[in-house]
C-alpha cells in the first residue's frame, strides 16, 4: 500500500504519466472522441456531443485515475410548442418595474430551420425583442402548451460588437439567469461567443435546469409549467436581440428515461438489467479485492447498482476494489548513492482514491540520474511491475566514478579476501580427505605385518560363501603313481567338512566358486575304499573304468 506524500519520496524529482484503462461515461445518443479506447493516458481528454439537441461539447480529463469535469447529459429537442406570448420589464428598480413592450398571441412563421425551436427573430417579423442599454431586464414568456423543461438555450445578438475598441471587448460581460418551473432550479453551463453576420457578437447560453427533490420532480410531470422568465444584464452600452429559444427534455419517458452507459473504473465489471438504465457493478475478482465499508444498495453482499432516475442522473454508488498483488513502491531503488536516484514517470498507476494509489500489472517505473552529467545509472532504466506482485529486473542506484575510486577498490580487496578464504577452506579439505585415506592405508599394512601368514589379510575376505561347504572329488586318470588327478564334479559334504585342494591338483571344473587359499597347509593322502584312515580318507567309486579317488579332511 502507498499513499500519495511528498515525504515518501524522500524529496526526489519525479512526475506521473498514469493510464486509466476505464470506461468514461458514455451518455445516451452522444458521440465520444476519442471512442474506443482502452486506455487514457493522465490528462488525456475525451469530448462529448449530443446527437439531437444543441448543447455544447464538452470535455472530461483524466486525472489520478479519475474523469473530472462536468457530467455530461444530452437530451431530445421539444418540438410540439412554440412561443405566444413575450413581455419585457426594466427591473433596475425592482420595486417600480417598467414595462418595455409586450407582445401576445405571437405569429410564428413555419419558416423552416435547422434546429427544432420554440422562437426564432426571423419567424416573427412583426417586431425585434431589443434593448439598447446596460439596464437589469425581465424577459418572461409563455407558450403554447405546458411541458417539462430540462435543457434551455438562449441566443443573443449583440449589434457591431466587433467595431467597439479592444479594452471594452475585453472587459464584456453577459449577465443571464433562468426560471423555467418553482421545481426546477435552473443552473448556466456554458456560455460562449460566435461571429453573427456583420459585426455583429452571437452570445450562446446553455442552462441545465434539475428538478430539486424527487417530489418536486413528480409535481413536475403532474403539472408541467408553461412558461419561462430570464433576466439579463449588460456591461456594453449596445443595442441587442433575442434571437433564439431552444428548449430540451430527457430521452425516454418521464417515469423511465434513459442515461446511457455509466462510468467504469479499471477494477470494476458492469451488467446491465435493463440497457441504458439499470446497472450491476462489482469487482474484478481475479485481480481485486473487494474492500467496500458500507452498501445501500445490497447490504452485506460486494453487489452494487447504478439506476437512472429523474433528469437523466444515475443514483446509486460504486464497489471499493484494492488490487490483489500490487507491487511494492515503497522501495523501488536501493544502493548506498540512492539519494541520487530519480524517479522520472510512472505509468499504469490504479488510484483507489485521491491520495492512495498502486501499482498494478504492467505499470511501468522508469528511473534516472539527479546528475545525468556526471553520474551513471547502474541496473536498467525501466522496471515493469509483474502480475506475481514483483517489480522485474534488479535494483538500481546512480554513482559519480570520480568519486568511486576508493569505493571501487575496497570492492576488489573484498573479492579477493573471499576468493583467498576460500581457496584454502579447499585445500583443507582435500588435505583432511587424503590423511584419512592414508591413515586408513598404513593401518592395514601394520596389522597385516603383525599376523602369521594364513591370518593376513587377503582380498577375498570380504566374500561370502555358501552355507555348506564344498566337497571337492578328483578323478585319478592313468596307472599308478603316474596317474593325472583332475577335478571331477562337487558335491556337498554332509558333515560340513572344509575340503582344501592341494596345489598339483588342475582345476578342470567352472563349477568352482569358492576361493583356493594362498597356502596349502592340510596334507592329504590317498586310500582305498575299504581302510579308514584319518584324519583324511579316501574313497573308490565302482561302475567306473578309472579310479575315482575323494579327499576329505
Amino acid at each position: 500500500m502507498f499513499y500519495f506524500s511528498s515525504d515518501n519520496w524522500l524529496g526526489l524529482h519525479y512526475f506521473f504519466q498514469i493510464s486509466l484503462t476505464s470506461d468514461p461515461l458514455y451518455p445516451y445518443r452522444a458521440k465520444l472522441e476519442p471512442d474506443n479506447k482502452l486506455q487514457y493516458d493522465e490528462g488525456e481528454e475525451v469530448s462529448y456531443q449530443c446527437t439531437d439537441f444543441v448543447a455544447p461539447i464538452r470535455t472530461r480529463k483524466c486525472e489520478r485515475g479519475r474523469w473530472t469535469g462536468e457530467v455530461p447529459r444530452c437530451g431530445d429537442f421539444i418540438t410540439n410548442i412554440l412561443m405566444k406570448d413575450s413581455k419585457l420589464e426594466d427591473i433596475t428598480d425592482p420595486d417600480r418595474p417598467v414595462l418595455k413592450f409586450e407582445y401576445l398571441d405571437m405569429v410564428i412563421n413555419n419558416r423552416s430551420w435547422k434546429y427544432p425551436n420554440v422562437f426564432t427573430s426571423n419567424r416573427f417579423k412583426k417586431a425585434r425583442l431589443r434593448v439598447n442599454d446596460t439596464k437589469k431586464y425581465k424577459w418572461s414568456f409563455r407558450f403554447t402548451g405546458p411541458e417539462m423543461k430540462l435543457f434551455v438555450r438562449i441566443n443573443f445578438n449583440f449589434i457591431n460588437y466587433t467595431l467597439l475598441p479592444q479594452h471594452l471587448k475585453d472587459s464584456f460581460i453577459f449577465n443571464v439567469t433562468m426560471f423555467v418551473s418553482h421545481d426546477r432550479q435552473c443552473q448556466l453551463t456554458n456560455q460562449n461567443g460566435d461571429k453573427w453576420r456583420e459585426n455583429g457578437l452571437k452570445i450562446e447560453s446553455d442552462f441545465i435546469c434539475d428538478t430539486i427533490s424527487e417530489e418536486a420532480y413528480k409535481r413536475d410531470i403532474e403539472n408541467p409549467g408553461d412558461y419561462m422568465v430570464m433576466k439579463t444584464q449588460s456591461s456594453l452600452d449596445i443595442p441587442h436581440e433575442l434571437i433564439a429559444v431552444f428548449l430540451g427534455k430527457s430521452y425516454g419517458s418521464e417515469e423511465e428515461p434513459l442515461c446511457g452507459e455509466p462510468e467504469i473504473f479499471i477494477s470494476q465489471y458492469s451488467r446491465f438489467n435493463v440497457q441504458f438504465r439499470d446497472y450491476t457493478i462489482g469487482c474484478r475478482n481475479d485481480k481485486y479485492l473487494y474492500v467496500s465499508v458500507s452498501n445501500a444498495n445490497l447490504p452485506e453482499t460486494a453487489i452494487h447498482s447504478l439506476k437512472c432516475i429523474n433528469d437523466m442522473k444515475w443514483s446509486g454508488s460504486y464497489p471499493e476494489c484494492i488490487p490483489r498483488k500490487p507491487c511494492s513502491l515503497n522501495n523501488t531503488y536501493i544502493g548506498s548513492e540512492s539519494n541520487d536516484t530519480i524517479i522520472t514517470s510512472l505509468d499504469g498507476l490504479y488510484f483507489f482514491n485521491d491520495t492512495q494509489y498502486y501499482a498494478i500489472e504492467n505499470t511501468d517505473i522508469n528511473f534516472g540520474c539527479k546528475y545525468p552529467s556526471s553520474d551513471v545509472l547502474v541496473g536498467k532504466e525501466k522496471r515493469i511491475c509483474l502480475k506475481t506482485g514483483q517489480w522485474s529486473g534488479s535494483d538500481i542506484y546512480c554513482y559519480d566514478p570520480n568519486k568511486s575510486s576508493k569505493f571501487s577498490v575496497w570492492i576488489l580487496i573484498t573479492i579477493l579476501f573471499v576468493a583467498l578464504i576460500l581457496i584454502i577452506c579447499l585445500t583443507g579439505v582435500l588435505f583432511y580427505i587424503y590423511s584419512k585415506k592414508l591413515k586408513s592405508r598404513i593401518t592395514r599394512q601394520i596389522a597385516n605385518q603383525t599376523r602369521t601368514d594364513s591370518e593376513r589379510y587377503d582380498p577375498y575376505d570380504d566374500i561370502e560363501f555358501p552355507p555348506k561347504q564344498l566337497y571337492d572329488t578328483y578323478d585319478v586318470v592313468g596307472e599308478g603313481g603316474d596317474g593325472e588327478v583332475r577335478y571331477a564334479d562337487p558335491y556337498y559334504d554332509p558333515n560340513n567338512d572344509y575340503v582344501v585342494m592341494p596345489s598339483n591338483v588342475q582345476i578342470q571344473s567352472s563349477n568352482d566358486y569358492w576361493r583356493l587359499p594362498v597356502s596349502e597347509p592340510t596334507y592329504l593322502e590317498m586310500t582305498n575304499s575299504s581302510v579308514k584312515s584319518s584324519p583324511c580318507t579316501t574313497k573308490t567309486h565302482k561302475n567306473s573304468d578309472q579310479q575315482i579317488y575323494t579327499y576329505e579332511l
